[in-house]
């Protein structure tokens, strides 16, 4: 394919496919003159098991209008795993269901009796003796030829050998295995509810339990208790017979749960606010506050879990977390085009760049599929990298079909606020959509990241005149999370504040060594002196002309006490 000197395409060429994830590439990348995936291609045998999968949790690729591939993981008659594709649209053995049409699912019966049912389970397990081992194997011949126990075993005991025992272990396989855990869930079987029916079927046991007798009697006082069916069986709707279809949570959830239910925010609540620019002055706009704290994600959770993120930063992150915003938190209200995250990342100018701009396009590139869900195909797209990274946004209605940038997006945004919408929900697709993609999984993480990034990236700045950077003067975690609760909110004024400190320290402490690593056993008492000087002092934002710093810092070293 021939490129012009900016490295785009020449018109009048075939178009060509690529990877996603090579989207943002600039060499050379594998590409396809045709979508690489054809129906046509697909050949082998049927697989051995039939799979239901739900379209919107799927991966998927469209190939062109109404027509899309799902990416699946189904068996082949020796129950190995294939992964593959499938197509919505003229594949064979392959058909596009509606939930209503409870795909998957076989209503059955279990009419064999509990005593039945437990001496089958008594001779599998081999437990009783030689002459009850005998008998007992009658209960697990009649029990095979039952439906429920036949569909079980079709589904399960098919792994290892087909002989009706199905064993604990085969069934911990079996729910190992999408393929054939679908099943097991898929199945809805019809048997009288121990809520009802009469106590003889208990009874029945009582021979079995031997030594375990008296256990027994107090466990069947407590089943005789919650026997509540007939009581209630005067209730209009309510069946008089216990013999009822019980139907497996996660193959009910599973048919009819959608995770794009609030596809692109629209059950995220926006609310009209105000900025004041002065004492007559506001400035009107949406705002989704956000409830996700940075330091309560579940991100954390799973960052601690795999070690990429540490024990002080996770200190650090959770004390900070209450001075910042949440990791949801949206507006368009100030001089910024749009902010969001939980550090406020905002976009600015002509051509919507800034940090939110390079944020969200460096997730694009790691994550390219959960940028196209969350991000894309909600109307917010970022074109380039880094800080040439512009965002925009395009929505059928809100913006007419059209990506708009800067000042357009600017007055999109906040035309729809006024005096009049203050404190109440207004609608902005806009901000409701940046919300929930914000707070999508991978993306916390990656603010969770950003912020040990800015951490780190603090800490490692040097003061003016001064030979070691500010980690190797202030190490404990309340020193860094001063250091970074500056830097997040004055970045340009952090080195001038450390500076001045160090200055006022080293004034009042002219013995102590001008480098840090010589301390000794002094090192907490000189960082306690540095930070009770620095943490009040310095520069940050002002609010009705009283500096925010020693109520921060106060705050901060309450929750992560004094260097010790």
């Amino acid at each position: 394919m021939k490129l012009d000197a900016a490295g785009h395409p020449l018109s009048g060429q075939a178009p060509l496919w690529i990877a996603l994830s090579d989207l943002q590439g600039s060499g050379d990348r594998q590409a396809w003159s045709q979508f690489p995936l054809r129906v046509q291609s697909a050949g082998g045998q049927p697989v051995a098991w039939p799979r239901v999968i739900a379209t919107a949790s799927a991966q998927q690729c469209v190939e062109a209008e109404n027509k899309t591939w799902y990416a699946v993981s189904i068996a082949d008659e020796n129950d190995g795993q294939i992964d593959g594709w499938v197509c919505d649209h003229g594949h064979p053995l392959v058909e596009l269901k509606s939930p209503w049409d409870w795909p998957g699912f076989d209503v059955v019966n279990l009419d064999a009796s509990v005593s039945t049912m437990f001496e089958r389970a008594l001779y599998i397990a081999d437990n009783g003796t030689p002459d009850e081992i005998a008998r007992f194997e009658d209960s697990f011949d009649s029990a095979c030829s039952d439906e429920t126990i036949k569909k079980l075993e079709d589904a399960i005991d098919s792994q290892e050998q087909k002989d009706g025992k199905i064993t604990a272990r085969e069934l911990q396989l079996a729910l190992g295995k999408p393929w054939l855990a679908d099943r097991i869930y898929h199945l809805i079987v019809r048997y009288e509810s121990e809520w009802g029916g009469e106590m003889s079927k208990w009874d029945a046991l009582d021979s079995h339990m031997h030594a375990g007798l008296p256990i027994w009697q107090a466990e069947k006082k407590w089943i005789d208790a919650l026997r509540y069916w007939t009581a209630i069986s005067g209730v209009a709707g309510w069946p008089t017979d216990a013999n009822v279809y019980h139907i497996h949570p996660a193959g009910i959830v599973g048919n009819f749960f959608d995770p794009d239910a609030c596809a692109c925010g629209c059950c995220v609540e926006v609310t009209g606010t105000r900025f004041k620019v002065d004492t007559n002055t506001y400035r009107y706009g949406p705002q989704h506050s956000g409830s996700i704290q940075l330091g309560a994600c579940p991100a954390l959770a799973t960052m601690r879990t795999n070690g990429t993120l540490s024990e002080i930063e996770e200190r650090i992150l959770r004390a900070m977390s209450q001075n910042e915003g949440k990791v949801d938190t949206v507006q368009a209200i100030d001089k910024a085009i749009i902010s969001a995250g939980a550090m406020q990342k905002t976009i600015r100018g002509a051509q919507s760049r800034g940090e939110l701009a390079t944020q969200i396009a460096a997730f694009r590139d790691a994550h390219p599929a959960e940028y196209q869900r969350y991000f894309s195909n909600c109307g917010w797209t970022v074109t380039g990298s880094g800080g040439e990274a512009s965002l925009g946004y395009a929505d059928s209605t809100f913006t007419n079909g059209v990506r708009i940038v800067g000042d357009e997006l600017y007055t999109a945004l906040r035309r729809d606020c006024s005096i009049d919408t203050f404190g109440k929900p207004v609608r902005c697709p806009a901000v409701a959509s940046m919300a929930r993609a914000v707070s999508s999984p991978l993306y916390q993480e990656l603010q969770v990241k950003d912020f040990v990034d800015r951490l780190n990236h603090a800490i490692g700045k040097k003061p003016s005149g001064y030979d070691f950077q500010i980690k190797d003067y202030l190490q404990s975690p309340l020193g860094r999370a001063t250091v970074v609760d500056q830097d997040v909110n004055a970045p340009g004024a952090t080195t001038n504040s450390m500076k001045a400190s160090l200055d006022r320290f080293f004034q009042h402490n002219p013995h102590a060594p001008r480098n840090p690593a010589e301390w000794g056993a002094n090192r907490a008492a000189y960082e306690t002196s540095i930070l009770q000087d620095y943490g009040p002092s310095r520069y940050m934002a002002q609010v009705n002309g009283v500096s925010v710093a020693p109520q921060r810092y106060a705050h901060l070293a309450q929750i992560l006490g004094m260097p010790s």
